[in-house]
Parts: C-alpha cells; structure tokens; sequence
C-alpha cells in the first residue's frame, strides 16, 4: 500500500454450493448435481418463500404453484432448502418397490413445463438475478421429476430438455434411469417420434429379459 493511501477490501463474493438432491420415497437414487450460488439456498428456507418467489415469476407460474398438492410442493421445496452433502451409494433401479405418486409426477411436469416456458420470455421486467433464480428453480423440479418419474410422457419431456440444452451427461443418467421403468413404458417409449427417446429406450429394452416383455 503506498504511503498515506489507504485499503479497500472487496465484499466477499457467495461461493457456489453444489447441491445433491435424494428425494424421499423413491424406486431409485441417482445424484443429480445443481449447482447454485450460495444465498439461494439460504433464500427459500424461510416459510412461504417460494410462493412469494413464484410471485414475482407472473401470474400463470404463481398459479400453477398454487394448484400443487402440499405434498408436491415439500418436494421441490426439500430439495431447494436441501445443504450440501456427500455422494450417496447409488441404488439399483430395481431395489425396491417404493410408491410411485402419478399424480405428483404430472403436477411437476406441468410445473416445469411453466417453468421453462417463462424462461423463454425475454423481457425486461425480471432481473438477472430472479433470472438466475428461475433457472435453479427449474432445474432442481427437473432434478426431482429425473429421480421419481416412471412415465414414458414425462421422460420424453426430460430428454427433450436435456437435449436441447446439449446436456448430453443428463441423457446419459436419464438412460441409466430407465432401466426402473416397467417394460409397457419402455415399450411406448420405443415408438416416439423423438430419435434420441427412441434409441435410449431401444438400447434400454436390450437388456430386458424377453420373458418380461
């Protein structure tokens, strides 16, 4: 420091935090990394907050926030308040026959499809950092859909993401999924019209015993 001059320390940037999300009750556990700065999480441990934050989104997300059942919102907001944690072994797809919630697989599928619809729109009345925001909401309902789904339509919708997005690592773990679906929705999905849908699942029913089929 020069003589007579004096110092000035920069605030602290937030580090990112790599959140790893398990949800509850489901047939397998395969880690999906989202990466998110520090004060995110933080931001929606406070009761109510990301019904305030759907808020802010319009008022087409706020209302589909709304229509969830509570159960499927503890969801998303589980894995949003969830701290950083170690890898857990990854689970076989067919260890165990946990419940499978239809229900709470379409109401996150219709979320996430508002999501990602309102973060097509390009306008000016949201800023970078509800933005940012946005995206790590979606992107953890993503992460909770990849872990529970055992429906044809909505892997097709996460492929389509991924694929979109070049995601190709996320392609790799929704194929891996695949294998705890039942052999009916493979089968449905070996007739889309999507050709990476199409050859995930073709590569997937290899490997089911044709006895099952």
């Amino acid at each position: 420091m020069a003589a007579g001059g004096s110092s000035k320390q920069q605030p602290p940037t937030a580090p990112a935090i790599c959140l790893l999300f398990f949800p509850a009750r489901i047939a397998y556990s395969t880690p999906f990394l989202v990466f998110a700065p520090a004060h995110f999480e933080g931001a929606f441990r406070r009761p109510g907050a990301l019904s305030l934050t759907m808020e802010d989104f319009g008022g087409r997300l706020a209302s589909v926030w709304s229509e969830l059942r509570p159960t499927t919102r503890g969801l998303v907001e589980r894995a949003l308040q969830a701290p950083s944690v170690p890898p857990a072994p990854v689970r076989s797809p067919t260890a165990g026959n946990a419940p499978y919630d239809a229900r709470a697989d379409h109401e996150l599928s219709r979320l996430l499809t508002a999501l990602d619809e309102r973060a097509l729109e390009k306008d000016a009345s949201l800023e970078a950092e509800k933005e940012n925001q946005l995206l790590h909401i979606a992107n953890t309902c993503a992460a909770v859909l990849q872990e529970k789904t055992r429906s044809a339509e909505v892997f097709t919708q996460l492929v389509r993401r991924a694929d979109k997005q070049r995601d190709y690592a996320r392609i790799d773990t929704l194929a891996d999924a695949l294998m705890g679906f039942a052999p009916s929705e493979i089968c449905e999905l070996a007739r889309s019209q999507d050709v990476v849908v199409r050859a995930l699942s073709s590569e997937a029913l290899a490997q089911v015993p044709t006895s099952v089929l």
